[in-house]
């Protein structure tokens, strides 16, 4: 895979953060084995005033946040 630099931002408010992400393939973006998964490698910048979520979803997927070595049933 490669790395790539992300900008996202708010509708109407502009692009406040920016990564640099190894890029995956979207069947392994939460794989098990981490070399084939995408991984944030730098956080070149983002919003000091920061919203955090402990679960995230679109359509029907869905993310959520869970402690080092906790699993999800």
């Amino acid at each position: 895979m490669i790395e790539a630099i992300a900008v996202a931002g708010t509708l109407n408010k502009g692009a406040d953060t920016a990564i640099v992400v190894k890029t995956t393939y979207s069947p392994h973006m939460f794989s098990s084995n981490s070399d084939k998964r995408m991984q944030i490698l730098e956080i070149l910048v983002m919003p000091r005033n920061k919203k955090w979520y402990r679960n995230m979803g679109v359509w029907e997927f869905e993310a959520k946040e869970v402690k080092e070595g906790e699993t999800l049933e």
